[in-house]
């Protein structure tokens, strides 16, 4: 199974992709600084599409975007998800979409619902074994949005078959 965990912005979304069977990890941020809208929306599907095919992804775990967050900058982050969800969708009809807020990703990987944004990071360096350093939040909190997924649903991509 191909999991892609990602992390929901409009200029930086950032994006961890594990492959349980070889327990490979692979991580980044999608990084949109084009000045026009629909230049980001186009730059965010485009490199989603490419992952997402380059993958063969078959599970994809978002965090929900905040609704009460103020002014255009919410409804952009909605927007941006809606773009990667339509890639996703394109790119394979049978994918499953799962989601969780901040508050339950938090919860799940550090055992409270208030961790700092660094105990969320040590604790996904911890689970898929990391000495790398990530270059954004972006790419941990993905990373935590797998861990969630797979917590609750009982798996363990770490155990040998």
């Amino acid at each position: 199974m191909i999991y892609l965990g990602v992390d929901p912005g409009f200029v930086n979304i950032g994006y961890f992709i594990l492959n349980s069977h070889n327990q490979e990890v692979t991580y980044g941020t999608v990084i949109s600084k084009h000045s026009a809208f629909e230049d980001k929306l186009v730059n965010i599907y485009n490199n989603f599409t490419e992952l997402l095919t380059r993958y063969k992804v078959s599970v994809l775990i978002y965090e929900q975007p905040i609704f009460n967050q103020k002014g255009t900058t919410g409804q952009n982050i909605n927007r941006a998800v809606g773009v990667v969800l339509l890639a996703a969708k394109q790119s394979n009809s049978n994918i499953q979409f799962h989601n969780y807020t901040a508050k339950q990703i938090k919860k799940s990987v550090t055992n409270t619902g208030t961790a700092t944004k660094d105990e969320v990071d040590i604790s996904v360096k911890k689970y898929f074994d990391l000495k790398t350093t990530f270059k954004t939040d972006h790419e941990s909190d993905a990373g935590a949005v797998i861990i969630t997924y797979l917590n609750e649903h009982g798996i363990d991509p770490r155990r040998t078959i």
